[in-house]
């Protein structure tokens, strides 16, 4: 007898062709079906031969051959899964590689960016993270495919990029630049280089908004100059606000980096062509 019987489609859900009892979810009967068929196959054997009912040894004996056939059998899905997992990688960066490449990789894209005013007031009123994804926006056009990041409505949440490999210091790498998928470490190099052109957006806006150095320790005495020295109390306080903010200090390195790679994504997604997303959905489906 199969024990793996397919349970009854109702109206209300899924009913077991052992016990008759009923589920709403298809998964939940699957899970159950297993050892109800099993105890049903076993009361079958015991009403034909009653010498025959196993021993507690026995049904644990059962009970480890059950696990490790289990066990095997979820060792090939996951080999299946991450088989297929890695072809779809290789044909979306073949896909890139046989487009007509970028001029220039990620990294030197990047430090091409410049930080405006409206980046800098972004920082003010949120925070440095808010700041850098305007920043990430306002420089780049999402409809461009010689941009050198990339990302794909059919591979949620995976942003591929275009550098040389193996170099921090891409400039200077010996090897040609390529599509790859990006990692923490390439994220966290783009946002290392936005923090820096921040700061030194900042720098120069503190010049010419607060001229005088923090340092600066005028004394006034006269009743006059009493308003002069509260406003530059008050000015100095906001310095102090902006600097904290502009360091982005407050703000878990973690959830930093999420926060760019979704905004980068969102912002950066189109559709593969009709050929290789078909292959991608059938392969998908191939492995459920």
């Amino acid at each position: 007898m199969n024990i793996h019987k397919q349970p009854y489609t109702t109206m209300t859900g899924f009913q077991c062709k052992y016990c008759f009892q009923k589920w709403k979810k298809k998964e939940t009967m699957e899970k159950h079906i297993i050892m109800c068929g099993f105890w049903h196959k076993s009361s079958q054997i015991q009403e034909d031969d009653y010498d025959s009912t196993p021993t507690i040894s026995e049904l644990y004996k059962l009970l480890k051959e059950f696990a490790y056939k289990c066990d095997k059998l979820q060792h090939r899905v996951d080999k299946l899964e991450n088989r297929q997992t890695t072809r779809q990688r290789k044909q979306i960066i073949e896909l890139l590689n046989d487009e007509s490449q970028p001029t220039i990789t990620a990294i030197e894209f990047i430090r091409t960016f410049t930080i405006t005013q409206e980046h800098l007031d972004t920082v003010f009123e949120i925070d440095l993270t808010a700041g850098m994804k305007s920043c990430l926006k306002s420089n780049m056009n999402p409809q461009s495919t010689k941009l050198p990041i990339r990302a794909f409505s059919q591979k949620p949440n995976t942003l591929y990029i275009y550098n040389a490999p193996d170099s921090e210091d891409h400039a200077l790498s010996k090897k040609p630049p390529q599509w790859s998928i990006m990692s923490n470490a390439e994220l966290d190099r783009i946002i290392s280089i936005l923090s820096f052109k921040f700061l030194q957006a900042f720098m120069l806006w503190k010049k010419t908004r607060f001229p005088m150095d923090s340092d600066d320790s005028i004394i006034h005495t006269d009743i006059e100059n009493l308003r002069a020295n509260a406003a530059n109390e008050h000015a100095k306080q906001q310095y102090q606000t902006y600097m904290i903010k502009i360091n982005g200090k407050r703000i878990n390195e973690d959830k930093r980096r999420t926060d760019i790679k979704q905004t980068l994504y969102a912002y950066l997604q189109s559709q593969l062509p009709v050929v290789i997303a078909r292959t991608l959905e059938l392969g998908t489906t191939g492995t459920t």
